[in-house]
């Protein structure tokens, strides 16, 4: 399966996702950073260097 066909396919799918994940950004450089790392709020402060 071609990868254009396969986006066909699952379109409606991805763009659900990417707008819940956009949902989740509060223009600060800390939900950016948990939102492209998957990290929770836990493993930040464990990292430090991001405020609430």
């Amino acid at each position: 399966m071609r990868q254009d066909e396969n986006i066909e396919r699952h379109r409606d799918e991805i763009e659900n996702a990417a707008l819940e994940e956009l949902r989740t950004l509060d223009g600060s450089t800390r939900s950016a950073v948990q939102m492209l790392m998957g990290a929770g709020d836990v493993e930040l402060d464990e990292l430090g260097g991001f405020s609430k």
